[in-house]
């Protein structure tokens, strides 16, 4: 097998296989995107695949895919500022485009820059205006609907856990004034508070009639400052309106048919 010569790089350090280095690939177009990889490509036309998986990598967006900036364009800095791309006798930016940036208060030629100035000094940059070019949607997204994880007893435990140690680890946590968890039993009925108070060792107390006629059933108990409160709802039953009900006899009609004396 003949050797593979590797031509000397000016301004390139001489690798040593086995070393630890950090690449940086600045303002890698995104040729294509799927289920595995990024494919990438630099200026000059080199490809690069960065697999999904692949850890320790840092991907930051510095400018949309409408870039570069046309003559007449309307950009926006990162810090709010908008700039006017326009036409240059020159090519000030040695990219065969003519283009110069300038921002909307000047107007004018007057501190003209070109497209990588600006994209290095003021990026990442976003497209405002271009002709015949629609903008993604700005209605906001709809958050996705809240989906309750399902409820286990090692879900319960850790997510409790999670929550304690969030307290403890942030003191710049605030600390609230009062902490009250509610551990509801649903439906399930009087004797599952009732298990629930015997293991606590407390009674079951704080029954009451809500406006439907339902009997709520409640088990207190303090662990310090946090006030547990075990309860459950017991669905009474109500009469069926379209049941008719017997008929009571009326006590102002109703007939004496005793026989009177002497008959």
């Amino acid at each position: 097998m003949s050797e593979r010569t590797v031509p000397e790089l000016s301004g390139r350090p001489d690798l040593v296989v086995g070393e630890l280095v950090d690449v940086t690939v600045r303002r890698a177009r995104v040729d294509g995107v799927d289920n595995a990889a990024y494919h990438l490509s630099d200026g000059g036309g080199h490809e690069l695949v960065l697999p999904h998986d692949f850890t320790d990598v840092e991907i930051a967006r510095v400018a949309p895919a409408q870039w570069p900036p046309q003559v007449a364009d309307l950009w926006r800095d990162v810090s709010g500022r908008r700039w006017y791309a326009i036409r240059t006798r020159e090519d000030l930016g040695n990219d065969g485009t003519n283009v110069g940036m300038v921002p909307t208060e000047y107007a004018t030629a007057t501190g003209l820059w070109t497209p990588d100035e600006l994209l290095t000094s003021y990026g990442p940059l976003d497209l405002v205006f271009r002709e015949g070019w629609t903008p993604p949607s700005a209605e906001p997204k709809q958050p996705a609907p809240y989906e309750v994880p399902e409820i286990t007893r090692e879900s319960v435990v850790a997510g409790l856990r999670e929550l304690a140690d969030l307290i403890e680890s942030r003191p710049d946590m605030p600390l609230p004034a009062n902490l009250r968890v509610g551990y509801s039993l649903h439906y399930a009925g009087p004797s599952a508070v009732r298990a629930a108070a015997s293991l606590l060792g407390v009674d079951v107390e704080a029954t009451r009639l809500d406006s439907d006629g339902n009997i709520h059933h409640n088990a207190n108990r303090s662990f310090g400052p946090v006030q547990l409160n075990v309860y459950s709802i017991e669905r009474i039953p109500k009469p069926n309106p379209t049941e008719a009900e017997p008929e009571q006899p009326d006590a102002g009609s109703a007939r004496d048919d005793r026989p009177e004396a002497g008959r």
